[in-house]
Protein backbone atom coordinates (compact mmCIF):
# COMPACT_ATOMS: atom_id res chain seq x y z
CA UNK A 1 0.00 0.00 0.00
CA UNK A 2 2.81 2.37 0.89
CA UNK A 3 4.49 1.67 -2.44
CA UNK A 4 1.27 2.46 -4.34
CA UNK A 5 0.85 5.75 -2.45
CA UNK A 6 4.45 6.71 -3.22
CA UNK A 7 3.90 5.90 -6.90
CA UNK A 8 0.84 8.17 -7.00
CA UNK A 9 2.89 11.00 -5.46
CA UNK A 10 5.68 10.53 -7.99
CA UNK A 11 3.23 10.58 -10.92
CA UNK A 12 1.56 13.76 -9.59
CA UNK A 13 4.94 15.43 -9.14
CA UNK A 14 5.97 14.51 -12.67
CA UNK A 15 2.77 15.98 -14.08
CA UNK A 16 3.27 19.16 -12.08
CA UNK A 17 6.86 19.44 -13.32
CA UNK A 18 5.70 18.93 -16.90
CA UNK A 19 3.10 21.66 -16.53
CA UNK A 20 5.72 24.06 -15.13
CA UNK A 21 8.07 23.18 -17.98
CA UNK A 22 5.32 23.79 -20.55
CA UNK A 23 4.52 27.14 -18.97
CA UNK A 24 8.18 28.16 -19.10
CA UNK A 25 8.42 27.06 -22.71
CA UNK A 26 5.25 28.97 -23.58
CA UNK A 27 6.73 32.12 -22.08
CA UNK A 28 9.90 31.54 -24.09
CA UNK A 29 8.02 31.16 -27.34
CA UNK A 30 6.29 34.47 -26.73
CA UNK A 31 9.60 36.26 -26.23
CA UNK A 32 11.94 34.75 -28.80
CA UNK A 33 9.91 32.29 -30.89
CA UNK A 34 12.26 29.39 -30.07
CA UNK A 35 9.68 26.87 -28.86
CA UNK A 36 7.97 24.12 -30.80
CA UNK A 37 5.00 24.77 -33.08
CA UNK A 38 2.74 22.73 -30.79
CA UNK A 39 3.72 24.78 -27.73
CA UNK A 40 3.30 28.02 -29.67
CA UNK A 41 -0.20 26.99 -30.68
CA UNK A 42 -1.00 26.08 -27.06
CA UNK A 43 0.28 29.40 -25.78
CA UNK A 44 -1.62 31.42 -28.38
CA UNK A 45 -4.81 29.44 -27.78
CA UNK A 46 -4.53 30.11 -24.06
CA UNK A 47 -3.98 33.81 -24.71
CA UNK A 48 -6.92 33.93 -27.12
CA UNK A 49 -9.15 32.28 -24.55
CA UNK A 50 -8.04 34.80 -21.94
CA UNK A 51 -8.58 37.81 -24.19
CA UNK A 52 -11.95 36.50 -25.36
CA UNK A 53 -13.23 36.06 -21.82
CA UNK A 54 -11.92 39.39 -20.51
CA UNK A 55 -13.08 42.55 -22.27
CA UNK A 56 -10.64 45.44 -22.38
CA UNK A 57 -11.38 48.36 -20.10
CA UNK A 58 -12.23 51.53 -22.01
CA UNK A 59 -12.18 55.00 -20.44
CA UNK A 60 -14.16 57.65 -22.32
CA UNK A 61 -13.49 61.31 -21.47
CA UNK A 62 -16.68 63.37 -21.55
CA UNK A 63 -17.58 66.73 -20.01
CA UNK A 64 -20.69 66.84 -17.85
CA UNK A 65 -21.86 69.74 -20.03
CA UNK A 66 -21.80 67.58 -23.19
CA UNK A 67 -24.40 64.81 -22.84
CA UNK A 68 -24.83 64.98 -26.62
CA UNK A 69 -21.29 63.76 -27.12
CA UNK A 70 -21.77 60.97 -24.60
CA UNK A 71 -24.87 59.87 -26.47
CA UNK A 72 -22.89 59.90 -29.70
CA UNK A 73 -20.11 57.77 -28.21
CA UNK A 74 -22.56 55.28 -26.76
CA UNK A 75 -23.79 54.72 -30.28
CA UNK A 76 -20.25 54.29 -31.59
CA UNK A 77 -19.29 51.86 -28.82
CA UNK A 78 -22.45 49.77 -28.78
CA UNK A 79 -21.14 47.10 -31.22
CA UNK A 80 -17.87 46.78 -29.28
CA UNK A 81 -19.73 46.35 -26.00
CA UNK A 82 -22.17 43.85 -27.52
CA UNK A 83 -19.30 41.76 -28.90
CA UNK A 84 -17.63 41.61 -25.49
CA UNK A 85 -14.53 43.43 -26.75
CA UNK A 86 -14.67 46.25 -24.20
CA UNK A 87 -16.28 47.40 -20.99
CA UNK A 88 -16.82 51.15 -20.82
CA UNK A 89 -16.36 53.64 -18.03
CA UNK A 90 -17.19 57.31 -18.51
CA UNK A 91 -14.57 59.66 -17.04
CA UNK A 92 -15.88 63.19 -16.39
CA UNK A 93 -13.81 65.68 -18.35
CA UNK A 94 -12.02 68.51 -16.57
CA UNK A 95 -13.27 72.05 -17.13
CA UNK A 96 -10.14 73.93 -18.10
CA UNK A 97 -11.53 77.32 -17.12
CA UNK A 98 -12.05 76.43 -13.45
CA UNK A 99 -9.63 73.58 -12.70
CA UNK A 100 -6.61 73.94 -10.44
CA UNK A 101 -3.63 73.23 -12.70
CA UNK A 102 -0.71 74.39 -10.56
CA UNK A 103 2.07 71.82 -10.45
CA UNK A 104 0.59 69.95 -13.42
CA UNK A 105 1.03 72.50 -16.21
CA UNK A 106 3.64 75.14 -16.87
CA UNK A 107 2.26 78.70 -16.85
CA UNK A 108 3.19 79.13 -20.53
CA UNK A 109 3.75 76.93 -23.58
CA UNK A 110 7.16 75.99 -24.92
CA UNK A 111 6.22 75.47 -28.56
CA UNK A 112 9.44 77.03 -29.78
CA UNK A 113 11.35 73.90 -28.73
CA UNK A 114 9.12 71.70 -30.90
CA UNK A 115 9.28 74.02 -33.89
CA UNK A 116 13.05 74.19 -33.65
CA UNK A 117 13.24 70.39 -33.51
CA UNK A 118 10.99 70.05 -36.56
CA UNK A 119 12.75 72.60 -38.76
CA UNK A 120 16.21 71.35 -37.85
CA UNK A 121 15.48 67.65 -38.37
CA UNK A 122 13.08 67.85 -41.30
CA UNK A 123 14.52 70.72 -43.29
CA UNK A 124 18.12 70.99 -41.96
CA UNK A 125 17.60 74.62 -41.13
CA UNK A 126 17.89 76.31 -37.77
CA UNK A 127 15.14 78.46 -36.32
CA UNK A 128 15.78 81.07 -33.71
CA UNK A 129 13.45 81.52 -30.76
CA UNK A 130 12.30 84.88 -32.09
CA UNK A 131 11.52 83.43 -35.53
CA UNK A 132 9.64 80.53 -33.93
CA UNK A 133 7.62 83.04 -31.92
CA UNK A 134 6.71 84.97 -35.07
CA UNK A 135 5.62 81.77 -36.81
CA UNK A 136 3.46 80.82 -33.83
CA UNK A 137 1.71 84.17 -34.04
CA UNK A 138 0.98 83.59 -37.73
CA UNK A 139 -0.70 80.27 -36.94
CA UNK A 140 -2.50 81.76 -33.92
CA UNK A 141 -0.67 79.77 -31.26
CA UNK A 142 0.27 81.94 -28.32
CA UNK A 143 2.21 81.34 -25.15
CA UNK A 144 -0.93 81.15 -23.01
CA UNK A 145 -2.99 78.03 -22.49
CA UNK A 146 -6.50 78.00 -23.86
CA UNK A 147 -9.18 76.67 -21.53
CA UNK A 148 -9.95 73.82 -23.93
CA UNK A 149 -6.42 72.49 -24.25
CA UNK A 150 -5.85 72.89 -20.51
CA UNK A 151 -9.01 70.87 -19.76
CA UNK A 152 -8.11 68.25 -22.36
CA UNK A 153 -4.63 67.77 -20.90
CA UNK A 154 -5.84 67.58 -17.30
CA UNK A 155 -8.53 65.08 -18.34
CA UNK A 156 -5.91 62.75 -19.78
CA UNK A 157 -3.94 63.09 -16.54
CA UNK A 158 -6.96 61.74 -14.65
CA UNK A 159 -7.22 58.82 -17.05
CA UNK A 160 -3.51 58.03 -16.77
CA UNK A 161 -3.79 57.88 -13.00
CA UNK A 162 -6.44 55.17 -13.35
CA UNK A 163 -4.34 53.24 -15.88
CA UNK A 164 -1.11 53.50 -13.85
CA UNK A 165 -2.90 52.09 -10.81
CA UNK A 166 -3.85 48.94 -12.73
CA UNK A 167 -2.05 46.06 -14.41
CA UNK A 168 -3.72 45.85 -17.83
CA UNK A 169 -3.69 47.96 -21.01
CA UNK A 170 -6.64 50.34 -21.36
CA UNK A 171 -8.42 51.81 -24.37
CA UNK A 172 -8.67 55.59 -23.94
CA UNK A 173 -11.16 57.58 -26.02
CA UNK A 174 -12.25 61.18 -26.30
CA UNK A 175 -15.90 61.83 -27.08
CA UNK A 176 -15.84 63.12 -30.67
CA UNK A 177 -14.88 60.00 -32.60
CA UNK A 178 -15.99 57.76 -35.44
CA UNK A 179 -14.88 54.16 -34.94
CA UNK A 180 -14.29 51.69 -37.76
CA UNK A 181 -16.07 48.32 -37.34
CA UNK A 182 -12.88 46.27 -37.12
CA UNK A 183 -11.58 47.91 -33.92
CA UNK A 184 -12.78 44.79 -32.07
CA UNK A 185 -10.39 42.68 -34.17
CA UNK A 186 -7.50 44.97 -33.22
CA UNK A 187 -8.36 44.79 -29.52
CA UNK A 188 -8.45 40.99 -29.72
CA UNK A 189 -4.83 41.02 -30.93
CA UNK A 190 -3.51 43.18 -28.07
CA UNK A 191 -2.40 40.22 -25.87
CA UNK A 192 -0.16 39.01 -28.72
CA UNK A 193 1.54 42.34 -29.36
CA UNK A 194 5.32 42.67 -28.85
CA UNK A 195 6.33 43.61 -25.34
CA UNK A 196 7.88 46.87 -26.54
CA UNK A 197 4.44 48.23 -27.46
CA UNK A 198 3.38 50.48 -24.56
CA UNK A 199 1.47 53.31 -26.25
CA UNK A 200 -0.55 52.50 -29.37
CA UNK A 201 -2.07 55.32 -31.43
CA UNK A 202 -5.48 54.43 -32.90
CA UNK A 203 -6.34 57.96 -34.05
CA UNK A 204 -3.85 60.52 -35.27
CA UNK A 205 -2.94 63.11 -37.83
CA UNK A 206 0.48 63.22 -39.38
CA UNK A 207 2.82 66.03 -38.49
CA UNK A 208 2.53 67.35 -42.03
CA UNK A 209 -1.26 67.40 -41.79
CA UNK A 210 -1.24 69.10 -38.43
CA UNK A 211 1.71 71.46 -38.71
CA UNK A 212 1.89 72.19 -42.44
CA UNK A 213 -1.65 71.26 -43.53
CA UNK A 214 -0.30 68.91 -46.20
CA UNK A 215 -2.32 65.68 -46.71
CA UNK A 216 0.66 63.35 -47.12
CA UNK A 217 0.48 59.63 -46.42
CA UNK A 218 1.83 58.80 -42.96
CA UNK A 219 4.04 56.02 -44.34
CA UNK A 220 5.61 58.19 -47.02
CA UNK A 221 6.44 61.56 -45.48
CA UNK A 222 9.50 60.15 -43.71
CA UNK A 223 8.75 61.68 -40.32
CA UNK A 224 5.36 60.57 -39.00
CA UNK A 225 6.05 56.83 -38.79
CA UNK A 226 9.26 54.85 -38.39
CA UNK A 227 9.48 51.25 -39.55
CA UNK A 228 6.73 48.68 -39.95
CA UNK A 229 6.66 46.20 -37.06
CA UNK A 230 4.14 43.68 -38.38
CA UNK A 231 0.56 42.86 -39.24
CA UNK A 232 -2.21 43.18 -36.68
CA UNK A 233 -5.17 42.30 -38.93
CA UNK A 234 -5.57 41.62 -42.64
CA UNK A 235 -6.26 45.33 -43.24
CA UNK A 236 -3.90 47.00 -40.76
CA UNK A 237 -0.30 46.93 -39.60
CA UNK A 238 1.63 48.21 -36.59
CA UNK A 239 4.30 50.84 -37.21
CA UNK A 240 6.74 52.58 -34.94
CA UNK A 241 5.47 56.10 -34.28
CA UNK A 242 7.76 59.09 -34.67
CA UNK A 243 5.87 62.38 -34.96
CA UNK A 244 2.10 61.86 -34.82
CA UNK A 245 -0.38 64.41 -33.52
CA UNK A 246 -3.54 63.97 -31.40
CA UNK A 247 -4.57 61.75 -28.52
CA UNK A 248 -8.20 61.13 -29.46
CA UNK A 249 -7.91 57.34 -29.23
CA UNK A 250 -5.10 55.11 -28.03
CA UNK A 251 -4.32 51.98 -26.04
CA UNK A 252 -1.93 52.60 -23.18
CA UNK A 253 -0.13 50.26 -20.79
CA UNK A 254 0.34 51.11 -17.07
CA UNK A 255 4.09 51.74 -17.31
CA UNK A 256 3.56 54.22 -20.14
CA UNK A 257 0.85 56.00 -18.16
CA UNK A 258 3.24 56.45 -15.27
CA UNK A 259 5.98 57.66 -17.62
CA UNK A 260 3.66 60.36 -18.93
CA UNK A 261 2.54 61.39 -15.43
CA UNK A 262 6.17 61.70 -14.41
CA UNK A 263 6.64 64.36 -17.12
CA UNK A 264 4.44 66.84 -15.28
CA UNK A 265 4.30 69.78 -15.35
CA UNK A 266 3.51 69.76 -19.08
CA UNK A 267 4.67 72.75 -21.09
CA UNK A 268 2.39 71.93 -24.01
CA UNK A 269 -0.98 70.30 -24.71
CA UNK A 270 -1.35 66.57 -24.16
CA UNK A 271 -1.05 65.71 -27.84
CA UNK A 272 2.09 67.74 -28.45
CA UNK A 273 3.80 66.73 -25.22
CA UNK A 274 3.13 63.04 -25.93
CA UNK A 275 4.35 63.49 -29.50
CA UNK A 276 7.57 65.11 -28.35
CA UNK A 277 8.19 62.39 -25.77
CA UNK A 278 7.70 59.66 -28.39
CA UNK A 279 9.87 61.50 -30.90
CA UNK A 280 12.74 61.96 -28.45
CA UNK A 281 12.62 58.34 -27.23
CA UNK A 282 11.14 58.88 -23.78
CA UNK A 283 8.06 56.83 -24.66
CA UNK A 284 7.83 53.80 -26.97
CA UNK A 285 5.05 54.84 -29.32
CA UNK A 286 3.48 52.69 -32.01
CA UNK A 287 0.53 53.23 -34.32
CA UNK A 288 -2.04 51.15 -36.15
CA UNK A 289 -1.97 52.01 -39.84
CA UNK A 290 -4.35 52.85 -41.40
CA UNK A 291 -5.90 54.47 -38.32
CA UNK A 292 -9.12 52.70 -37.25
CA UNK A 293 -10.51 55.68 -35.30
CA UNK A 294 -11.13 59.21 -36.58
CA UNK A 295 -12.01 62.52 -34.96
CA UNK A 296 -15.04 64.18 -36.41
CA UNK A 297 -13.10 67.42 -36.83
CA UNK A 298 -10.48 65.74 -39.03
CA UNK A 299 -13.29 64.35 -41.20
CA UNK A 300 -14.49 67.89 -41.89
CA UNK A 301 -17.69 67.91 -39.89
CA UNK A 302 -19.12 67.65 -36.40
CA UNK A 303 -22.80 68.25 -37.06
CA UNK A 304 -23.54 65.33 -39.37
CA UNK A 305 -23.91 62.84 -36.52
CA UNK A 306 -26.80 61.25 -34.72
CA UNK A 307 -26.14 63.62 -31.84
CA UNK A 308 -26.05 67.15 -33.21
CA UNK A 309 -22.97 68.89 -31.90
CA UNK A 310 -22.41 72.62 -31.61
CA UNK A 311 -21.27 74.54 -34.70
CA UNK A 312 -18.39 76.01 -32.72
CA UNK A 313 -16.86 72.57 -32.29
CA UNK A 314 -15.75 72.30 -35.91
CA UNK A 315 -12.45 74.13 -35.46
CA UNK A 316 -11.83 75.59 -32.06
CA UNK A 317 -14.04 73.29 -30.06
CA UNK A 318 -16.57 75.70 -28.59
CA UNK A 319 -16.50 77.12 -25.09
CA UNK A 320 -17.24 73.81 -23.35
CA UNK A 321 -15.12 71.56 -25.51
CA UNK A 322 -11.82 69.99 -24.49
CA UNK A 323 -10.60 70.42 -28.06
CA UNK A 324 -7.79 72.90 -27.93
CA UNK A 325 -7.88 73.55 -31.68
CA UNK A 326 -5.71 72.19 -34.45
CA UNK A 327 -2.93 71.18 -32.06
CA UNK A 328 -4.20 69.00 -29.27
Amino acid sequence: MAHQFLLVLLVAAARCQAQIYDAIQEDACQSDGSCSTALLQTANARKEATSASKPMKSLVINLDTRPDRWEHMQGQLKPLIASGAIKVERVPGVNGSTANWEGQLEPEHNLEQILQEVTDEWFSMGMSKSMAGKLLKVISRGEKWEDGERGCTLSHFEVWKKVAAGTEPVLVLEDDLVIDPDLADIIAEVPKMPKEVEFLYLQYRTAFQGLLLLPLDATKDGHSLGKEVGHITKKRNIWEADFLLDTGAYIIWPAAAQTLLDQRPFANSVGLQTTYLVHTGGLKGHAVYPAPVHQLSEMGYLNATSATLADGDIVRGGKDSNNGGWLR
